[in-house]
């Protein structure tokens, strides 16, 4: 996995991030895994994957690169 510096002095993550922010809302975010235990399973695969970078806020349409 490759791995990216955040900013000029910040931690190193990997290059994929895993998107967090609506897992276990399905209130909210109808697309997302209402139930723990897969939702527990999806982040341990990601970290398994080297996934570092768990992104835990909404991202802003202006925002995305």
């Amino acid at each position: 996995m490759k791995a990216r510096q955040l900013g000029g002095e910040g931690p190193t993550v990997s290059a994929i991030d895993l998107g967090c922010m609506s897992l276990g809302l399905s209130d909210n975010y109808p697309s997302s895994t209402p139930e723990e235990p897969p939702v527990a399973a999806l982040i341990h695969r990601a970290l398994d994957l080297g996934v570092t970078f768990l992104v835990t806020v909404l991202r802003e349409k202006h925002m995305m690169p």
